[in-house]
C-alpha cells in the first residue's frame, strides 16, 4: 500500500524494472524455445528466427490528462532506458569475456576480427583500462575485442548524459574510464555495436565452436538486435485539443491566418497543407517564443525535447506521436505543422523537393462516434498528396490506434467490439487503395470492458489480413505484473501458443462473399440494440450515476495511490464524460457488477432472434465459423462468471436514494440473467466456462476469499461514509478499507 502517489519518475523506474528483471533473459528464451522446436521439426536445416519483436512504452510520454508528464519527464524516461540497456550490455560483455578465452597460440580466429584489433589500436593507447586488457589479453583476441566493445558501450551512456547536462543529472552506477573520449570513442548507433559482435559470432562459427557461439554471445546478439541503444521506443501522447490551440496561436504569431479555429475543415487542411510544404522558418522561432502562452511553449517543447532524444539516444528512442480524440484529418496535420514549425530535421521539405520526416503519427479513434467518422478522416489523409508524401518519407507505414476503453464506456462492450472490427477492415482497405502499408495498435487494458482477454486468441480473433506480420498492442495495470513479474512467466507469455485447433477452418468463411455480408449484417443488428439498450441505461436513467458513486468504492479509489495521473477530468461533475475509462471499469469490477464487460448483449440477441429457431441457429452457427465472434462471446462469458448479483445487491444497499437502488439494481440484474442465458444457448454449453474447465477451477477457488472480502468491503464503506462519524472514526477505517480494494483487485486478476 502506497503512502502517496507515485511520481511520474517513479512510474518511469518501476516500468523498467520489468526489462531488468524478466524480459531481457524471456526475450532470449522465447527465441531459444521457437528455435528448438524449429529445429527438431526440420532437422536438416539450422533455422535462425530474425529478431522481431519489440518493446515499447509510453510511461513518461503519454501527456494526456497527467499535468506530471513534462518534456524534460520525456527525456529523463528515454535516457533512463538507454542507460538501462546498456548497463545490461555491458555486464553482458563481461560475462562473454569468461567463456570465450581462445588464445591465437592455439586456436583459429578470423582475419577479419585480428584486422579489426590492429585498427583500434590507437583507441587502445590512449585507455589506460584498455592498455591493461591489450596486454594482459596479448593473445586472447576475443577476451581484448570485448573489452573495446564494452569500453564503447559505456562511452554512449556518457556522451548522452553529457548532451543533456543542463537538463537535469542523472547518477550513473557506472564509472567513467580515464581515456574515454565520448564524442570519438563511442558508438555512433547500435549497428556499429551489432557489427563487432557479429565479428566474434562470424569467427567462432568459421572456426568449427558454434556450438559456443550458440551460447552467451548469441543472447548478446539477440538483445543487441531488440533493444538496440534505446531499450524500448517511447510513444508520446497528447489530446488533439491541445494541438489544435497551439497551431492556432502559432500561425497567428506567423501572421498566416487570425483565427485558426472559425475555419471550416476544408480550409484548415488547405493552409496546413500548403504551410508544411514550405521553408521553415529558422529565424523566427526563438523570437515568437517569448510570445508564445505557457502551453503552446509546452506543446513546442515537447518537440524540441523528441528531436533531442533522436539525436542523441537513437532514431528508434520515439516510436510514435500517438493524438488522443481524433476526429478528423486536420487534427493529424496540426502535429505535422508543429513538427514542421519547431525545425529539428522533424519535418522538412527539402530544395530537392525530397522530405526529412522523423515524426510517425497515429491518431487514436476512441468513442463511437470517432469510430464512425474515421473512415472519412483517414481517407482525407491517405488521398492528401502532401500527407501522403510525408508518410513514406516517414516509413511508409499509416499507424493507426484505436481505443477500447473509451468506445466501451460510450456506447457499450457490443458497440464497441463491433466498430472496432469494422474500423480494422476499413484501416486495411483504405491503407491498401492508398499503396501504403497499415499497423494497427490496440490500446488494450486488463479488463474485458478495455479490450483484454488471451491475447492468442485476441490476435487470431482480428479481420483476416488486418496483422500484415505485424501487430502493436498495449499491456496495461496489473496485466503486467501477471504476465512479466518473472522470466519465466515473461518467456511464456511472448511464446507464441496455438491452439488445439487449427483456426484456418474458421477463417475460410471470409473468402464467400454472401457469408461475410450475412455475419456483418447480423453483427450491426447486434451492436445496435445494444448500444440502445445500454444508452437506456447510462444516459437515460434517472440516478444511475448517484447509483455508480454511492454503490461502487469509486470516491475512494483516488485514495489508494494506484498512479500518478488524477482520476477524474472533472471534479465533482457525476456523469460519463468526466470519468476515465479506468476507475469506470474499476469500480464495477469491485463491486461485482461487471457491467462495461456484458450489459446490453443479451437484450441484442433476444431483439435480433425474436426467440426465430432459425435465427438462434444463425447466432450459434457464427459462434462455430467466425473467431470474432466466438472470441467476443468466449470474453463476455468470463466477465459474467466473475459478476455476482447477490453481491451486487449489497452494494447497491449503499445507494442513499432507495428508488434509484431499486430502479439501477432491478434494470442491472434483470439484463444479467437475460444475457446469461442467451449465451449459454448461442454457445451450447451447459456452464459459462465449461470450455474453460481451468480458469473456471481457478476463480471458483478464488472465490472462497473474494466473496468475504466484498462483504468486508461493504461493512467499512458504511462506516467510512457515516456522516455522523467523528473524523478520527473514519481514518480509523481507511487503511483496511483500501486495502480491501487492492485484495479484491488481486482475486478478481483483471480490474481495470
Amino acid at each position: 500500500m502506497r503512502t502517496k502517489k507515485p511520481t511520474v519518475l517513479e512510474e518511469i523506474i518501476t516500468g523498467l524494472d520489468y526489462f531488468r528483471f524478466s524480459l531481457f533473459e524471456a526475450v532470449c528464451t522465447t527465441y531459444r524455445y521457437a528455435e528448438n522446436s524449429l529445429n527438431a521439426i526440420y532437422p536438416n536445416e539450422r533455422v535462425t528466427l530474425p529478431s522481431f519483436i519489440r518493446f515499447g512504452s509510453w510511461i513518461g510520454g503519454d501527456r494526456d490528462g497527467n499535468p506530471y508528464v513534462l518534456p524534460e519527464t520525456t527525456i529523463m524516461a528515454a535516457l533512463l532506458a538507454s542507460r538501462l540497456i546498456l548497463a545490461e550490455y555491458i555486464r553482458r560483455c563481461r560475462a562473454c569475456q569468461d567463456i570465450l578465452t581462445h588464445s591465437v597460440l592455439i586456436c583459429k580466429v578470423s582475419p577479419e576480427l585480428l584486422d579489426s584489433l590492429v585498427t583500434d589500436t590507437e583507441m587502445i593507447q590512449h585507455i589506460p583500462a584498455l592498455q591493461f586488457s591489450s596486454a594482459m589479453y596479448e593473445h586472447v583476441s576475443f577476451c581484448s575485442f570485448l573489452c573495446k566493445t564494452h569500453c564503447s558501450a559505456l562511452l554512449v551512456s556518457i556522451s548522452g548524459t553529457h548532451s543533456f547536462s543542463l537538463l537535469f543529472d542523472i547518477e550513473y552506477n557506472l564509472d567513467e574510464i580515464p581515456g574515454l573520449d565520448p564524442k570519438k570513442d563511442a558508438y555512433v548507433n547500435e549497428e556499429e555495436f551489432l557489427k563487432d559482435l557479429r565479428f566474434i559470432d562470424t569467427s567462432l562459427r568459421s572456426n568449427g565452436d558454434a556450438q559456443l557461439a550458440d551460447s552467451k554471445l548469441k543472447d548478446l546478439v539477440r538483445l543487441a538486435e531488440t533493444f538496440g541503444f534505446y531499450c524500448c521506443s517511447l510513444d508520446v501522447r497528447q489530446e488533439s485539443t491541445i494541438h489544435s490551440q497551439a497551431t492556432d496561436e502559432i500561425l497567428r504569431l506567423l501572421g498566416l491566418v487570425e483565427n485558426y479555429s472559425s475555419l471550416s475543415e476544408t480550409e484548415r487542411m488547405k493552409l496546413l497543407t500548403e504551410t508544411v510544404a514550405t521553408p521553415p522558418p529558422f529565424d523566427k522561432i526563438e523570437a515568437l517564443l517569448p510570445s508564445m502562452s505557457e502551453a503552446t511553449k509546452q506543446v513546442v517543447d515537447l518537440y524540441f525535447a523528441c528531436a533531442d532524444i533522436m539525436d542523441t539516444v537513437s532514431r528508434k528512442s520515439i516510436a510514435s506521436y500517438v493524438i488522443s480524440m481524433t476526429r478528423v484529418a486536420s487534427h493529424v496535420m496540426e502535429v505535422l505543422f508543429l513538427g514542421w514549425f519547431c525545425c529539428k530535421d522533424l519535418l522538412v521539405k527539402k530544395a530537392s523537393g525530397d522530405w526529412v520526416a522523423r515524426l510517425v503519427v497515429a491518431p487514436l479513434f476512441e468513442t463511437i462516434p470517432d469510430l464512425e467518422n474515421m473512415p472519412q478522416a483517414l481517407h482525407s489523409l491517405l488521398n492528401n498528396n502532401t500527407y501522403k508524401e510525408i508518410l513514406l518519407a516517414s516509413g511508409g507505414v499509416q499507424e493507426v490506434m484505436l481505443g477500447y476503453s473509451d468506445s466501451c464506456k460510450d456506447g457499450g462492450i457490443t458497440a464497441s467490439a463491433y466498430n472496432l472490427y469494422k474500423a480494422q477492415c476499413v484501416i486495411q482497405q483504405l491503407t491498401k487503395d492508398a499503396g501504403v502499408n497499415s499497423c494497427i495498435f490496440h490500446g488494450r487494458g486488463g479488463t474485458v470492458g478495455r479490450g483484454a482477454g488471451p491475447t492468442h486468441e485476441s490476435i487470431l480473433s482480428q479481420p483476416p489480413g488486418s496483422v500484415d506480420g505485424k501487430i502493436k498492442f498495449t499491456e496495461q495495470g496489473e496485466v503486467i505484473t501477471y504476465r512479466y513479474g518473472n522470466a519465466q512467466t515473461a518467456a511464456y507469455e511472448l511464446t507464441v501458443r496455438k491452439r488445439q485447433k487449427s483456426p484456418t477452418h474458421n477463417i475460410l468463411f471470409l473468402s464467400c462473399t454472401y457469408q461475410f455480408q450475412l455475419y456483418f449484417a447480423i453483427m450491426e443488428e447486434l451492436a445496435m440494440a445494444a448500444e440502445k439498450h445500454y444508452r437506456e441505461l447510462t444516459d437515460e436513467t434517472e440516478g444511475f450515476y448517484d447509483y455508480f458513486y454511492e454503490a461502487t468504492v469509486v470516491n475512494e479509489i483516488s485514495l489508494i495511490n494506484i498512479g500518478s495521473r488524477p482520476a477524474r477530468r472533472k471534479a465533482g461533475v457525476r456523469d460519463k464524460s468526466s470519468l476515465r475509462a479506468i476507475p469506470w471499469v474499476f469500480g464495477w469490477a469491485q463491486s461485482r457488477h461487471t457491467i462495461p464487460a456484458w450489459y446490453g448483449v443479451g437484450t441484442g440477441m433476444v431483439q435480433y432472434t425474436k426467440e426465430n429457431p432459425e435465427r438462434i441457429q444463425e447466432l450459434q452457427q457464427m459462434y462455430t465459423d467466425w473467431p470474432f465472434f466466438r472470441n467476443f462471446l468466449s470474453n463476455v462469458r468470463m466477465s459474467l462468471f466473475k459478476a455476482s448479483m447477490e453481491i451486487a445487491q449489497e452494494y447497491a444497499r449503499l445507494c442513499g436514494n432507495r428508488i434509484t437502488q431499486k430502479l439501477v439494481y432491478d434494470l442491472v440484474a434483470q439484463e444479467y440473467f437475460l444475457t446469461r442465458g442467451q449465451l449459454l444457448m448461442i454457445s451450447q454449453q451447459n456452464r459459462l466456462l465449461s470450455d474453460n474447465e481451468r480458469l473456471e477451477r481457478s476463480f471458483d477457488t478464488r472465490r472462497k476469499y473474494l466473496d468475504p472480502l466484498n462483504h468486508l468491503q461493504i461493512i467499512l464503506l458504511g462506516r467510512q461514509r457515516d456522516i455522523t462519524a467523528s473524523d478520527t472514526s473514519k481514518a480509523l477505517w481507511e487503511k483496511p478499507l483500501l486495502r480491501t480494494i487492492k485484495a479484491i483487485a488481486s482475486n478478481m486478476r483483471n480490474t481495470g
